[in-house]
């Protein structure tokens, strides 16, 4: 036998090996390659549906407190109403100091309970309607930075 022959066939056989072997390696390293991929698709696809969980949530804790700032200003026109109209009236509570023993105080009499005058009235229901508005400022902000500190913040 030829040995030019033998070595040829010996050259050939370790080159279609090391082909062989680098196709397969590289097949091996394709699907890690697209496992890996897969898996950080799969991982955003999560935080992505998370997200909009999250911002639902806010959105939702949002309304609420729009709502409830809507039913504190129809309660703080109603309250306007009624007192412009004279069916309810804003009491002042107050103490009077005692009168001195030497007074002269008719039996019986009473006097009216004190009552706020047409500015402190207006004053007293703006500060109701501020306080109610301030309130839900802050819960909306409340909301947001609670969202924010755990990162899902919109």
């Amino acid at each position: 036998m030829n040995p030019y022959l033998i070595i040829g066939a010996l050259l050939g056989s370790l080159l279609l090996g090391a082909a062989g072997g680098a196709w397969i390696n590289g097949n091996a390293w394709e699907a890690r390659y697209s496992g890996l991929v897969a898996e950080q698709s799969q991982a955003i696809a999560q935080a992505a549906i998370q997200g909009q969980q999250d911002q639902i949530e806010l959105n939702l804790q949002i309304q609420e407190a729009n709502d409830a700032l809507e039913l504190t200003k129809v309660e703080n026109l109603r309250l306007n109403r009624c007192v412009a109209d004279g069916t309810c009236v804003l009491h002042v509570k107050a103490k009077c100091p005692k009168l001195p023993s030497d007074s002269i105080a008719t039996p019986g009499a009473t006097e009216p309970a004190p009552e706020l005058d047409a500015a402190a009235r207006s004053d007293y229901i703006s500060l109701r309607a501020g306080i109610a508005e301030q309130f839900s400022l802050l819960t909306k902000c409340y909301e947001f930075a609670e969202s924010v500190q755990k990162g899902r913040h919109p």
